[in-house]
């Protein structure tokens, strides 16, 4: 163990000071946006607990089985009116061939 550690500490020693300055930058910004992003969570969270209690809250219902009054409904169209009209308004049956060819 105690030679994997020289070996180590001669590797360090081998990087140059520039080098090894990014690599501690990189690290840096790393942990940086690491940390950020836990607690833009634990934020984001906490939004999404309050909208979720704002609509809760919103949607106050009646008491069971206490309904509004619904609104009348629009009459329904004759189905059979368009019908009776075009029969009525149509020629004599017998000026009209029905023939095939005609």
């Amino acid at each position: 163990m105690g030679a994997l550690m020289v070996d180590l500490l001669d590797v360090l020693r081998d990087v140059s000071p520039r080098v090894a300055l990014a690599w501690g930058g990189w690290l840096l910004a790393g942990v940086a946006l690491a940390l950020w992003h836990v607690k833009a969570r634990h934020l984001e969270r906490a939004r999404v607990l309050q909208r979720q209690a704002a609509a809760r809250l919103a949607r106050a219902r009646p008491a069971s089985g206490v309904r509004p009054p619904r609104p009348p409904r629009p009459p329904q169209p004759d189905a059979f009116g368009e019908l009776e009209a075009l029969i009525d308004s149509a020629p004599e049956a017998g000026a009209i061939s029905r023939r095939p060819g005609d």
